[in-house]
């Protein structure tokens, strides 16, 4: 079981079912969709440029990623876990922030421009 990115659990079940191939299913128990959370960032430093990946969870949809405030102009998001996002031009020090349709998330780590 797994929750989405809507809020909503889903699941699958082996050898049930008329013909036992299993079944999909869905759990709306109300909650409210998960907020972005980034767990790690690698490489911690880096220049502008550098390709960085933020490893965490719910990253599906993101629609910015910032630099201490300076935004990414190129990130991909190939998984709910992980984002690639090269470091801005005029970006600095700092905290990187991570904003999806369910929230934001800025990580308690610095990524440090050299």
């Amino acid at each position: 079981m797994v929750q989405g990115s809507d809020g909503k659990f889903y699941g699958a079940s082996e050898d049930v079912g008329v013909y036992g191939g299993g079944s999909i299913w869905q759990l709306d128990a109300g909650l409210p969709p998960p907020l972005p959370k980034i767990g790690s960032i690698l490489p911690t430093s880096g220049s502008v440029g550098q390709k960085v990946l933020l490893w965490g969870k719910n990253f599906l949809g993101a629609t910015s990623v910032s630099f201490n405030g300076a935004l990414a102009s190129k990130f991909t998001v190939p998984s709910s876990q992980g984002v690639w996002a090269w470091v801005p031009e005029g970006a600095t020090s700092g905290p990187i922030t991570i904003t999806t349709p369910n929230g934001s998330f800025t990580s308690s780590q610095s990524f440090i421009v050299e």
